[in-house]
C-alpha cells in the first residue's frame, strides 16, 4: 500500500458549532502543527 495524501475533514465542535476548516490535505513530506483550544501545540512530520 502506498499512501501519499491524508485528508482531514472538518466536523463540529463539542458545542455543536461547525469547525472553520472544511477539508485539509496532508501530503508526504509536509510539516504541520495543531494548536489546541488551550494553546498547546502538537507538531508532526508526514513521512
Amino acid at each position: 500500500m502506498d499512501i501519499r495524501t491524508i485528508t482531514i475533514i472538518g466536523g463540529f465542535g463539542k458545542d455543536g458549532s461547525k469547525e472553520n476548516v472544511d477539508r485539509f490535505d496532508l501530503c508526504l513530506g509536509d510539516i504541520v502543527s495543531f494548536v489546541g483550544p488551550k494553546k498547546e501545540m502538537y507538531a508532526a512530520v508526514a513521512s
